[in-house]
């Protein structure tokens, strides 16, 4: 009796086994594809990657391009406005953030700023080091420009001039 507890132990060990494997080759066929080097980009966000620069009340959105990048200058008056907006409009100055640390060879191709109604600011920074990245650094800008600013009501008078 003892025999047969043992062959059947290994029997559900080898059976075990052979399910483990089974669903590691399926993991490997299913997930283990080489992913893309560049993230996937909606051809339509692509169709027009021209400067733009979008502003309304209590936002602004800017975009560029790698050989004419947004300088910090720019962004600082572009934050400025904004918060004069705000503060003119009842709101409280809020404290702004601190910029994020870009390497000296990338360059910001793209900037959004906005503030909510209870005075937090939010940034948006598109940078890229080479100009190969610079379709889907805009892309994915004007995504969350789509996403952030036109998908909520509370962003009114939007203006874009490109």
């Amino acid at each position: 009796m003892t025999q047969v507890t043992l062959l059947q132990k290994k029997l559900l060990v080898s059976i075990g086994l052979c399910i483990v494997v089974i669903l590691i080759i399926i993991a490997v066929v299913t997930f283990g594809r080489a992913p893309s080097a560049l993230p996937e980009v909606n051809q339509s966000v692509l169709a027009d990657p021209g400067p733009l620069n979008c502003s309304g009340n209590y936002f602004a959105f800017i975009t560029r391009n790698f050989t004419s990048p947004i300088t910090t200058d720019e962004i600082n008056a572009t934050e400025e406005r904004v918060i004069g907006q705000f503060v003119k409009d009842g709101g409280v100055r809020p404290i702004p953030g601190a910029m994020p640390e870009i390497p000296a060879s990338s360059r910001i191709v793209a900037y959004g700023y906005y503030i909510e109604p209870n005075g937090t600011p939010h940034a948006f920074y598109g940078a890229i080091g080479n100009l190969n990245m610079e379709p889907y650094a805009l892309a994915n800008s004007r995504l969350w420009y789509e996403d952030t600013i036109l998908g909520n009501a509370m962003f009114t008078n939007r203006v874009c001039t490109g």
